[in-house]
């Protein structure tokens, strides 16, 4: 028997099928010379088979081959069950293939909404995790960032673009860029938040988005200063090294509803063993509004883990959120922690 054989058009069964296009049937191995392996099928007892062709969108794909051990005549019937076997084995690789095809536009599509790694920062720990939600053709609209302004400190932004799909993709691409070029200019959050408003509008499509924007300037004390603007964002949690902890309750207006918003900005300091945590509506409203976590509940549930490293810090949330939804989580989950370490 053979294991591989490589068949040009016209040589075989399969190659009789391929030239054609039609069903071939052979009512005697032993009489077919046209076919390489009839010798070792009559051999091994077999006398009579069939091809019929496996098209995908409509071209030749393959071949699929029957054999039996008594001589058969011709079979109409049999030749167009077998066909009919065929076109849903050919519609079958024609939806996996479409399938391959959207989950590598999707892929290519969510690649740059998020940065290839974290920068390091000196003297401030950063950790962020990101998992969409649905298959891999989605394209989801959570996103984070991070990168340094001229002015010597640091931009770093966790948002939340309303839908899903190549159009919120956009949204997310224009966000992440606006934040880049405004910061790059002035890093103060009211005003990067005012051009990215302003962007979004611009674009006239239905879709806002929520985020939280810092500016983060590390101090020569060990500290490092926060100034954190809020837009319709779920508020960030604020946990101290020695247990105790706050949310950030300030949300205001999302980006992209109307034109002359203005954002408050809220300034703190974190000390070491201080965490900061942004983190996207899917950790606490992953199963739907009707079941949610407030961001008290958030908080209680992350200081009961203790002292955790950024990295651990950003895994148990994710991990927990994961647990809490299980089936029933229907949104993206992102998470973004700031952390100065303990002297």
């Amino acid at each position: 028997m053979t294991t591989r054989l490589l068949i040009e058009e016209g040589y075989g069964l399969p190659g009789r099928v391929w030239a054609t296009g039609e069903p071939a049937w052979v009512v005697d191995l032993g009489a077919d010379t046209a076919s390489p392996w009839a010798r070792e099928a009559v051999a091994t007892g077999l006398q009579h088979a069939f091809c019929v062709p496996i098209r995908v969108a409509g071209s030749f794909h393959g071949a699929l081959e029957c054999y039996s051990r008594a001589p058969a005549p011709r079979d109409e019937g049999l030749l167009r069950l077998m066909d009919s076997i065929t076109s849903q084995i050919g519609h079958f690789l024609t939806r996996a293939r479409a399938e391959e095809e959207r989950a590598a536009v999707a892929e290519a599509l969510q690649r740059p909404l998020l940065p290839p790694r974290l920068p390091e920062i000196p003297g401030v720990r950063l950790a962020a995790r990101y998992r969409p939600h649905g298959h891999a053709i989605t394209v989801g609209g959570d996103f984070y960032d991070v990168f340094p302004t001229p002015d010597g400190a640091w931009a770093l932004a966790l948002g939340d673009v309303s839908g899903k799909g190549p159009e919120a993709a956009a949204i997310t691409g224009i966000a992440r860029h606006t934040l880049w070029a405004a910061s790059q200019h002035s890093a103060e959050p009211g005003y990067v938040l005012d051009l990215l408003n302003q962007a979004i509008l611009r674009d006239e499509t239905p879709r806002f988005c929520t985020l939280v924007y810092v500016r983060l300037q590390p101090e020569e004390d060990g500290r490092a200063r926060l100034d954190v603007a809020c837009a319709g964002h779920p508020p960030p949690l604020l946990l101290h090294a020695d247990g105790t902890g706050a949310t950030l309750g300030v949300r205001e207006l999302p980006v992209g509803f109307f034109p002359d918003v203005k954002h408050s900005v809220r300034t703190l300091y974190l000390g070491p063993g201080d965490s900061f945590v942004l983190y996207t509506d899917g950790i606490t409203e992953g199963g739907g509004a009707g079941d949610a976590l407030d961001a008290d509940e958030l908080l209680a549930t992350v200081r009961s883990a203790g002292a955790l490293h950024a990295d651990d810090l950003a895994d148990r949330i994710l991990a927990d959120a994961l647990r809490r939804w299980g089936d029933r989580l229907r949104d993206d989950l992102a998470v973004l922690v700031v952390q100065v370490p303990a002297a």
